[in-house]
């Protein structure tokens, strides 16, 4: 092999040479793992397969038959990890000791003519179901209030987010939940079996509206949220109605709705501030 001296000019064969004993010199020297390292790489091992174990119910409860229908959720599943196999068992119950007694009485296992003791891994708290919702509904109802001061006009109310005006362009949301359009759409969870007269806020807020509540206008929609508020008058009556929505073909132009729905129910029958006082103090929201 040519010498690299002769190979290259000298300034690239001296620049070469003390890249060379840089590299050396930093190399890394690969020796044999120790047994601490053997350790932490058993004990990654044993966490990785303990928490696949424990979270196979729950992908099963996420992605079973019941999937997107009947998940449970906020629940946590049994995942028994046995402590003493039967024979053991059978041996300290047969010999009649105490300590045996207080083991069998504690915490053992039978099933299909074996005993063991176990230990149930729910109590740990480490892989659970959560979430609010478990399933979702195919139906979209939305509760859609409305006033009027002669009994033959009604003019609805609209909300800052929820879906209500068919025309309203679905928005975007984040990080945080409007309290007063989430209250609504709780509310409508039920379906075409919502009723407001057993919702307390919902009597509570419907009477805002029947006073004219500054406080409570601000949390609708501006620019007309509250349809009397322009005129500086109140509605004589509040009325809300079950609405069921679902998306329009996209619309082309502005004129086109966004939503297509009809009317399936009644939420709330027409009140006025004078029936108020009755559902009110039901609740013990008036004395």
């Amino acid at each position: 092999m040519m010498p690299c001296s002769l190979a290259l000019p000298p300034a690239a064969a001296q620049r070469t040479a003390e890249a060379v004993l840089r590299a050396h010199a930093t190399a890394i020297a690969v020796t044999a793992p120790g047994a601490s390292s053997i350790l932490a790489f058993v004990r990654c091992i044993v966490v990785v397969a303990a928490i696949a174990w424990l979270s196979t119910p729950v992908y099963k409860n996420l992605l079973g038959l019941r999937g997107g229908s009947k998940q449970l959720m906020n629940s946590a599943f049994e995942r028994r990890f046995v402590i003493l196999p039967s024979k053991i068992v059978s041996f300290f119950d047969q010999s009649g000791c105490v300590e045996g007694q207080k083991l069998q009485s504690a915490s053992v296992r039978r099933g299909q003519g074996s005993e063991h003791v176990s230990l149930d891994l729910r109590s740990l708290r480490l892989l659970n179901s959560y979430g609010a919702f478990g399933s979702v509904n195919m139906e979209r109802i939305e509760i859609v209030f409305k006033g009027t001061r002669d009994g033959i006009t009604w003019h609805s109310y609209k909300f800052k987010a929820a879906v209500d005006d068919p025309m309203k362009r679905p928005g975007w949301l984040a990080p945080y939940h409007l309290r007063l359009d989430w209250c609504r759409w709780i509310a409508s969870c039920r379906g075409r079996r919502s009723s407001g007269l057993q919702e307390a806020w919902v009597l509570s807020f419907v009477a805002q509206l029947l006073r004219g509540d500054v406080a409570a206008r601000r949390l609708l929609a501006k620019n007309g949220g509250d349809p009397f508020e322009a005129a500086g008058i109140v509605p004589k009556w509040v009325r809300a109605d079950l609405y069921s929505y679902r998306f329009a073909p996209p619309p082309r132009v502005h004129s086109e709705p966004y939503w297509l729905r009809y009317r399936v129910g009644s939420y709330l029958p027409p009140l006025t501030l004078e029936d108020m006082a009755s559902k009110l103090a039901e609740h013990g929201l008036l004395t």
